[in-house]
Parts: C-alpha cells; structure tokens; sequence
C-alpha cells in the first residue's frame, strides 16, 4: 500500500511516505527462538543495549540524542550482518531463521527510527492503548443489545481520550 502510495506521492512531487517497523516484535521473534537456539541471545542483548539506550533519550538534548540514535544504527547494522550469516546456516521454517529473516527482510523500516528523534522505536504505546478492547471484548459478548454494546464503545472511547489527553476521566464525566 505505501508503495502504490508513494508512487502517486511521486508524480505530484511530495515527499515519500516511509515504512516503520516495530522493533519490539523483532526482538520477541529472537526472544521465541532462544529455547532451541542460543544464538538468539546477541540478538537480545543487543535489543536490550538499544533499549537502555532509548530509555535514556528522555532526558537529554536533540543534538545528543541524535548522537546516540546514530550508534544505534551501527549496533543494528552489525546484528543485520549476522542475522544475513545466520539466515544461509539456519532454516527458514525455524523460530531462529524465521527471526533472521523478519529482521533482515524488515531492516530499512527497524532502522528508520534512528535518522529521526521524533519517531518511535516501537509501537507498544500504541498497543497498550489498544490492550483494553481486547479484554474488553469478552465483556461485549454479554452485551444483550446493540444500543449497549455501542454506548460501551462510546464510553471507552472517552476514557482512553481522556487517558491520552491526561484528564481524570471521572472528573470529564
């Protein structure tokens, strides 16, 4: 979809969309593979050495987040290196190669966070946010009506508003 968009985007002369992918989900991948295959592991002391790292971007300026965001770059391009090694000894089919190839696949939107500091390095506050519609759901299921079941989505609606906008949701009602 982004490629088809970004061709019109072309012939009207705007900037390309770009492709972000979460590194959270490519972590967990190695992560799963680690049981069977220990050399999942300087994958994820890797994302772990990331990770610190990006925790620590909060407090500091632009200019030296820059900075650390661009050792960030060359920590993944020496795991994409190695996960390319690894993708020719392991199989496809594999937790491991599996891993390898989502990472190695997926680079360019893994790594795209590093060239800007306002994007994120994963997409887990997004999904967090989404975390209480599914619990949700089986709540729903006993909604006896539709006028219910829509006024519960209207109502969750505001309260994750609310929660977004940093307002006391009970003080809002």
């Amino acid at each position: 979809a982004i490629r088809i968009c970004n061709k019109e985007r072309d012939k009207k002369r705007l900037q390309k969309l770009i492709t972000l992918y979460c590194n959270a989900h490519a972590r967990r991948k190695f992560v799963e593979s680690l049981p069977t295959t220990p050399e999942a592991e300087y994958f994820i002391k890797r994302y772990t050495q990331i990770y610190k790292i990006e925790n620590s971007l909060k407090f500091i300026s632009k200019s030296a987040r820059k900075k650390l965001r661009k050792k960030k770059r060359t920590i993944m391009k020496k795991m994409k290196r190695l996960a390319e090694r690894y993708k020719k000894e392991f199989s496809s089919k594999s937790s491991f190669g599996v891993a390898c190839n989502y990472f190695t696949r997926n680079f360019d939107g893994l790594l795209a966070f590093t060239f800007n500091v306002k994007l994120p390095i994963d997409n887990n506050h997004a999904e967090r946010l989404l975390r209480s519609p599914v619990v949700g759901r089986k709540t729903w299921l006993g909604t006896h009506s539709k006028q219910g079941a829509e006024t519960s989505a209207i109502l969750f609606s505001i309260m994750q508003s609310c929660r977004l906008n940093k307002v006391n949701p009970r003080k809002y009602l």
